[in-house]
């Protein structure tokens, strides 16, 4: 996945906000548990930059 892909995803929920951090660790557990053959390590470490604020103005998703 691509860094303009995910952040749309992240961003561009269908009710006009981010994910949460409980979304983000989420979406990582998930990708996370999957076969080492079938994880997607990029999407992890795009999940983990999103957590440290590293998009856009340096804003973290919310908590909630």
């Amino acid at each position: 996945m691509d860094l303009e892909t995910f952040k749309h995803i992240i961003y561009d929920k269908d009710d006009g906000e981010w994910f949460t951090v409980a979304e983000l660790h989420q979406m990582m557990d998930e990708e996370l548990a999957k076969d080492p053959a079938e994880m997607d390590t990029d999407f992890v470490d795009l999940c983990l930059d999103a957590l440290d604020g590293k998009f856009d103005n340096g804003e973290k998703p919310p908590e909630e």
